[in-house]
């Protein structure tokens, strides 16, 4: 590698509006972020919940999700990070991050530089955003490519309000966000 290393663009606004982005190339994270933060969030791996809407055969165009409700649910896991001093009498706003194909949830875990936790705590202390939840959810059906076209229907209907039902966020549009690599949830007004 060979990275000179970058700030990643300049933020600038007040705490708690829409900041102001310039955006540049950066070739990586500052290395301030990576610095292990006194109290930091907590990121728990393989939270299990109930998948009622899944297909391992999906061929109709989205949107919308229109997969139907199985009657036995599957059991799938996702990783859920929860910030510095996290309190469930205060509400949040959730991302749900993605991993890339042939990849799972774990894969932010696992190849992240610096740890994808430490960052999230140290934007959150340095107040470059506001305090949030993440969920890592795996946008496939027992790592079959047919279920990347399924995962809308899942995202909307199981993984939010399992989510809404065991963490403290905020349960409007406007408090969420989705990212990650190239998997991604299609037109699912989450």
């Amino acid at each position: 590698g060979g990275g000179t290393g970058g700030a990643g663009g300049s933020v600038t606004g007040p705490i708690g509006g829409a900041p102001h982005v310039t955006p540049s190339m950066a070739t990586s994270v500052p290395a301030m972020y990576g610095n292990a933060v006194a109290a930091g969030g907590k990121m728990t791996t393989h939270v299990m919940y109930p998948v009622h809407y899944f297909a391992t055969n999906f061929g109709s165009p989205l949107p919308p999700p229109n997969v139907p409700k199985l009657g036995t649910p599957m059991m799938k896991s996702c990783n859920v990070y929860t910030p510095p001093g996290y309190d469930k009498g205060t509400q949040y706003p959730l991302i749900v991050i993605m991993h890339g194909i042939t990849d799972s949830p774990d894969t932010w875990i696992e190849r992240s530089n610096p740890k994808i936790a430490t960052l999230f705590d140290n934007l959150i202390t340095m107040k470059a955003t506001k305090p949030f939840v993440a969920v890592f959810a795996s946008g496939t059906i027992n790592n079959s490519q047919n279920g990347y076209y399924a995962f809308g229907a899942e995202l909307v209907n199981d993984l939010v309000p399992f989510i809404e039902a065991n963490y403290s966020v905020i349960k409007d549009r406007g408090s969420r966000a989705m990212a990650g690599t190239s998997t991604r949830a299609r037109r699912t007004n989450a």
